[in-house]
C-alpha cells in the first residue's frame, strides 16, 4: 500500500499518518520533517520560509517526493501547500501528477462545512509555536485562505476524503481502513 495523506495545516496529517503507518506496519514519512532536514544548512524549513527563500523549497520538492515514492510501501504526510501553492503552479502540477500516479491520496478536511473547518483549524493554529507572534485577525485570514485553496485541490485530486472534526485519531484510522478495504488501488508504474 502506497498512501499520501494531505490536507490543510493543523488538520492532523502527521498524527494520522503516524498512526496509520503503525496500523498498516509500513514506513511513515513527513514531508515537512524531510524538507526541514534537507534545508538545515539554511536554518531549516521555518527559517527558509521566513527568510523568503522559498525557491529552495521548490528546488528540493520533486527530488524529495520522488525519493519517498520510490519506496514499495509507505504513508506519506504531504503538506497541503505542496498541492495548492500559487507561487509555483508548474511545480504544484508536477507534484499532483507524481502522487496521483504513485500513491493513493487521502485528503483530510475538518468538516463539510467551511466555517466549521476554518474555526477548527484556527483554534489549532493559534496554539502552534510559530504562530504565537502572529496577529489573530491576520492568522484567521491566513487560515481561511489556506483552507479554501487546499480544500479545492483535495476535492479535485484525492481518492478518499475523510472529515476529522469530532473524531479521535483511532476513529479516523478506522474510517480510513474501512475505505481502503472498499477500493483496490495499485500504482500506475
Amino acid at each position: 500500500m502506497r498512501i499520501t495523506i494531505t490536507g490543510p495545516r493543523s488538520v492532523g496529517k502527521s498524527t494520522i499518518g503516524k498512526f496509520l503507518g503503525k496500523k498498516l506496519k509500513i514506513k511513515y514519512f513527513e514531508s515537512d520533517k524531510l524538507m526541514h532536514n534537507k534545508l538545515k544548512k539554511y536554518g531549516g524549513l521555518d527559517k527558509t520560509i521566513k527568510s523568503r527563500k522559498i525557491y529552495l523549497i521548490f528546488k528540493n520538492s520533486i527530488p524529495l517526493i520522488k525519493k519517498v515514492l520510490s519506496e514499495k510501501k509507505f504513508v506519506f504526510d504531504l503538506a497541503g501547500g505542496a498541492i495548492s501553492t500559487e507561487k509555483n503552479k508548474e511545480l504544484t502540477r508536477k507534484i499532483i501528477k507524481l502522487i496521483k500516479k504513485e500513491s493513493l491520496i487521502i485528503g483530510l478536511l475538518p468538516s463539510k462545512n467551511d466555517l466549521e473547518s476554518i474555526k477548527f483549524l484556527f483554534k489549532r493554529e493559534i496554539k502552534r509555536k510559530h504562530f504565537k507572534e502572529t496577529d489573530k485577525k491576520e492568522l484567521r485570514k491566513e487560515v481561511k485562505k489556506d483552507f479554501l485553496k487546499v480544500k479545492s485541490k483535495i476535492k479535485k485530486h484525492t481518492n478518499i476524503i475523510i472529515y476529522t472534526k469530532d473524531k479521535t485519531p483511532s476513529q479516523i484510522i478506522n474510517v480510513i481502513i474501512k475505505q481502503l478495504k472498499k477500493i483496490s488501488w495499485e500504482p500506475a508504474s
